[in-house]
């Protein structure tokens, strides 16, 4: 019984973190010609509120240089001095909890009995020909995993709006789901940046 319930808490979990870690959800303000856009600079990182043990100081510096590999990648030049474009990260990680619910008495459909075959059952110690049909229930449970990403903000200096923005939600520093070192979300959300890689 506690296996299956153990499978039953891993299943529930993937289903959350199928739902939240791969989630990469963007605003683009479709009336700006991205093209234009030659130089950039960073603001000061922000931080999320909720903080958790769920950080790592070294993803959040590989993620930042892969963001700043990206902009090169698409011919943006760093100027600090008198840039078109104003980019922002800030963290979201923080821990997240997920209750599981009770597991109420299921039929034991496929034992012994089921088939009418010849056994003898032991409950409180009592000897019975017959089973009770019913395998014991689990009580609920709480279980704690990292939620939170990265949003990459785009701001044009000129006029100080928001022209791009993306969130890459996951937990960044699980390295079971690591691709070059980093999340798969961080990785989808550079491919849905507006300012494309030039063709070779």
């Amino acid at each position: 019984m506690k296996k299956s319930v153990s499978i039953c808490i891993g299943i529930i979990i993937a289903v959350v973190s199928c739902n939240v870690y791969k989630d990469v959800q963007i605003f683009r303000d479709r009336s700006i010609d991205f093209e234009k856009y030659e130089t950039y600079a960073w603001l000061p990182e922000k931080e999320s509120n909720r903080q958790s043990e769920y950080n790592s100081d070294f993803i959040r510096q590989k993620t930042r240089n892969y963001f700043g590999h990206c902009m090169a990648q698409r011919k943006l030049k760093p100027d600090t001095i008198n840039p078109q474009l104003l980019l922002q990260i800030e963290w979201l990680s923080h821990a997240r909890t997920v209750e599981v619910p009770v597991t109420p008495g299921l039929p034991e459909y496929y034992d012994a009995d089921y088939y009418n075959a010849p056994t003898i059952y032991l409950y409180n110690g009592k000897i019975s020909g017959k089973s009770d049909g019913y395998i014991d229930y689990q009580d609920k449970e709480i279980v704690t995993y990292a939620h939170g990403g990265a949003k990459l903000t785009a701001i044009d200096r000129k006029t100080s709006d928001i022209v791009w923005e993306g969130v890459a939600q996951g937990d960044l520093y699980d390295p079971n789901v690591m691709y070059d070192d980093l999340h798969p979300a961080i990785h989808k959300l550079m491919k849905k940046f507006p300012i494309k890689i030039p063709k070779k």
